[in-house]
């Protein structure tokens, strides 16, 4: 295929895409999705504080349109006391069919982690938490004093990512054991930031044999930093953990440079990873800022997963492709970080999966985030584009809502390799929200 625009599904909503707020549905912000077996959606809408209305699991049919047969009548609400407002961002399908909702939640005006687990019909899981709700509180659980808190988005005041909550917010994953990986960034001051990772046994309580406290806070090794943001987290085939995102260096006037760093399945740095085994792989291209903000397990052989992360640099998408111990994969782009500029003012990439031939075998990624720099207007999109295994560009496609700043929400690929991404638009009130098939 060419480099000519990936087409919206025609069978999907109206013209390839459903539009948020539902009928009798609140919440307009589609954070997360996921595809079921039966190639149905399940969507989480997030509300504000202002519609004093709890987030919502929604299930959309193969046609975009509302599964009335889930829950009370499409929709399930996620759950927590009255002094609890959640934000939720991230969606886990379990192997039994759970439903593993991440993200932060406001409680006695502090901002703290938290994981809900919901049964596949939408109803709470007593079993998990405290009646389903896991909320973490960071201060108290590395013993810090006061104001320290789980950032939610950049402490850089020019990005809009404070809105849109992408960028400095929480990641997870899960291990083969079941055991769930948080990783957030901690905020002890101005210009005072440390990445965290926190790892949960299946019942959502703390997993101590993990660096014996239950969680790591990221030191570099050999790098003295400034700060640090942890921003996306994975969990290797081995048991490695393996956390990414941006920092700066100790007394440095440079622009952030990005990192992989990994730890073993007791929360040590692995020796075995990244450039004389040092555990660490460092991204830097002078005068621009790196950031890394998610990554995935891409097939690999002997039985370990290569890993793709994405980001940006400064107005520039990035890519990366490293094998299974951090040295960078040669088929793709030569071996070095592939910098993309397919719109006039950039692009931020967030997002990523990969489609598969009709034997399982992948032949490409799919990536997808915010078309434009860090200072957003009107003409901000969302925007994917898919790759080959070698880097070479293979279409792209960008949408706008017109109505005002498209947020980027989500994104996958289905088992049918159609694409399915998400976004909301900052402007009318309420926010209006989109959900989007592409055909694959």
């Amino acid at each position: 295929m060419n480099q000519a625009q990936i087409p919206l599904d025609p069978e999907f909503g109206v013209g390839g895409v459903v539009s948020l707020p539902l009928p009798g549905i609140s919440g307009s912000i589609p954070v997360a999705m996921r595809e079921l077996n039966d190639e149905k959606l399940i969507v989480i809408l997030r509300t504000t504080e202002s519609q004093n209305s709890p987030s919502k699991v929604v299930r959309l049919n193969v046609d975009g349109s509302v599964d009335s047969t889930f829950g009370n009548g499409g929709s399930a609400p996620i759950v927590t006391p009255p002094q609890v407002f959640l934000s939720p961002s991230l969606l886990h399908l379990a192997r039994d069919g759970k439903f593993l909702i991440v993200g932060t939640a406001r409680c006695n005006n502090q901002v703290e982690l938290a994981v809900v687990r919901q049964f596949e019909n939408g109803d709470m899981d007593h079993s998990f938490g405290t009646a389903g709700l896991k909320c973490i509180n960071v201060a108290s659980l590395i013993g810090a004093k006061a104001n320290v808190q789980v950032m939610t988005g950049r402490h850089d005041d020019k990005k809009i990512d404070d809105i849109a909550g992408l960028e400095g917010g929480v990641d997870y994953a899960v291990q083969a054991d079941g055991n769930i990986l948080l990783c957030c960034t901690v905020f002890y001051g101005f210009d005072d930031l440390q990445g965290m990772v926190i790892r949960l046994n299946p019942d959502g309580s703390p997993d101590v044999s993990f660096n014996g406290r239950g969680f790591v806070l990221i030191d570099l090794p050999n790098i003295q930093r400034r700060w640090n943001y942890a921003l996306a987290v994975i969990a290797q085939e081995n048991g490695n953990v393996v956390v990414c995102g941006d920092f700066v260096r100790h007394d440095s006037d440079e622009q952030p440079e990005a990192y992989l760093v990994c730890y073993d399945q007791n929360g040590h740095i692995n020796p075995q990873f990244g450039k004389n085994n040092s555990g660490l792989v460092l991204i830097t291209r002078p005068g621009y800022w790196l950031s890394l903000t998610s990554m995935a397990l891409m097939p690999g052989a002997n039985g370990l997963s290569g890993i793709i992360a994405l980001g940006s640099a400064s107005d520039d998408g990035m890519i990366v492709m490293l094998t299974p111990t951090g040295s960078f994969n040669l088929v793709f782009n030569n071996g070095q970080p592939l910098y993309t500029r397919l719109l006039k003012n950039g692009e931020k990439w967030f997002r990523r999966g990969i489609q598969r031939d009709s034997r399982g075998i992948p032949v490409a990624i799919i990536v997808s985030g915010r078309g434009s720099g860090d200072f957003v207007d009107e003409r901000t999109s969302l925007v994917t584009a898919r790759y080959q295994f070698d880097g070479t560009l293979n279409g792209f496609t960008e949408f706008n809502d017109g109505r005002g700043i498209d947020i980027f929400g989500d994104c996958i690929v289905l088992a049918k390799n159609k694409i399915v991404v998400s976004g909301y638009v900052i402007g009318p009130s309420p926010m209006p929200g989109n959900v989007l098939r592409y055909l694959g």
